[in-house]
């Protein structure tokens, strides 16, 4: 297979057209017994699960049979051009329900989908999504640290007139046990 040919699979495997596909095969050695190619295409996977951030991956794979051959580092994901670079693996969240019941957790769903061949578009709008629930996220934590601290100011301050109180009524005992000697 060439260098073009291994371009071209990927590209079909992709789902992306020709003229949107800028990826560019990596040369190694495919480990599959029967597959003769030495082309490999990078993938990156991207994992949307965890609010507060983006969990990032990337793997040669071979071009020809999609066999991982090794984890490499994470490239740029479009070219100079803004066509897409690379393959794209997309783990967005999805609905998981766990409820307690009978002494054990259960849960219900999946904690996340696998989008195998993502595009562009699909990182976009992965991408915002998941800004928004982290934007949400954050706010909540600034209301609730806030909440928190609102309620430390109150308790220190409820302290500080419970022991004006006490030094008070301490003074008045004194006054009494010195007016009665």
């Amino acid at each position: 297979m060439t260098r073009r040919g291994a371009h071209h699979r990927a590209t079909l495997a992709s789902n992306l057209p020709e003229y949107l596909s800028d990826l560019r095969p990596v040369r190694g050695r495919c480990l599959g017994r029967r597959c003769k190619s030495r082309w490999g295409i990078v993938r990156v996977s991207l994992d949307f699960r965890d609010p507060a951030t983006v969990d990032r991956l990337a793997t040669i794979e071979c071009a020809s049979c999609g066999r991982t051959w090794r984890r490499c580092k994470v490239p740029p994901i479009t070219s100079p051009g803004g066509y897409q670079a690379v393959r794209l693996t997309l783990i967005l969240p999805a609905s998981m329900h766990r409820w307690f019941a009978r002494g054990r957790w259960h849960a219900e769903g999946s904690d996340g989908v696998v989008l195998a061949e993502a595009t562009i578009g699909d990182l976009d709008e992965a991408a915002r999504a998941h800004r928004i629930k982290a934007e949400a996220r954050a706010d909540r934590a600034a209301k609730a640290k806030a909440k928190a601290e609102a309620e430390a100011v109150e308790q220190h301050h409820r302290t500080v007139d419970l022991l004006a109180r006490l030094a008070a009524m301490d003074a008045e005992r004194e006054a009494e046990d010195a007016a009665m000697d």
